[in-house]
């Protein structure tokens, strides 16, 4: 074979084996959680992303896709160790009011649909706000939908860490601990919309400016 060919073959396939990246990833740490009543607790969180393209080019951003969230812990008794995966949902509160456990998700692009007897009905209840927000309570039997009103309105603040950080910034906690502390430093240096500050209920969509 000509050498010429050869040497075009092996810097092709070394090229290939260093440069394609999988599409799936994740990234996963333990989060201190502040409930309303200054209680702490720690939430094993795990995002996953797909890759909208498949090379890996240094000195670019490659545009990714949000998937899913999934978070783990300690529920106590009945519940026990609770863990579920929300498709398509970032968990922005977990609270414990009045006894139980509730859940605020933030929906990200297209609704999930589940099959049921009465036909496809979207996952984890209808948004509650023009946010995409859902209101679940956990129970021992599993998560049911439940109305804002069950929280009350001074405990519809987000606790959980949105989408305040790049992905490459997210990948700096991969497998670490996030703190009260620098979890507060990120939301500073990425502020969102002002859904950050509250959780609105549903109304009227929000006034363009």
């Amino acid at each position: 074979m000509n050498r010429r060919k050869v040497l075009g073959a092996a810097v092709g396939a070394s090229f290939l084996s260093g440069c394609v990246a999988d599409p799936l990833f994740s990234f996963a740490w333990t989060e201190e959680v502040q409930l309303h009543d200054g209680r702490i607790i720690l939430v094993r969180v795990k995002r996953r992303y797909r890759r909208l393209g498949l090379l890996i080019l240094r000195k670019r951003h490659e545009p990714v896709r949000f998937l899913s969230t999934e978070i783990s812990f300690d529920a106590g008794v009945p519940i026990g160790f609770f863990s579920h995966v929300f498709e398509s949902h970032v968990v922005v509160t977990i609270e414990h009011v009045n006894e139980k456990w509730f859940l605020i998700l933030e929906q990200r692009y297209g609704a999930i649909y589940e099959k049921t007897p009465a036909g496809l009905k979207e996952k984890w209840g209808e948004a509650e706000d023009w946010y995409g927000h859902k209101f679940l309570r956990i129970d021992a039997a599993g998560l049911v939908p439940a109305p804002p009103s069950e929280f009350g309105g001074e405990y519809l603040k987000p606790n959980m860490l949105m989408d305040n950080a790049d992905t490459d910034v997210l990948a700096e906690l991969d497998n670490g601990f996030l703190s009260l502390k620098r979890k507060q430093e990120l939301v500073n240096g990425y502020p969102l919309n002002p859904l950050e500050n509250s959780i609105k209920r549903r109304g009227l969509p929000p006034a363009s400016s």
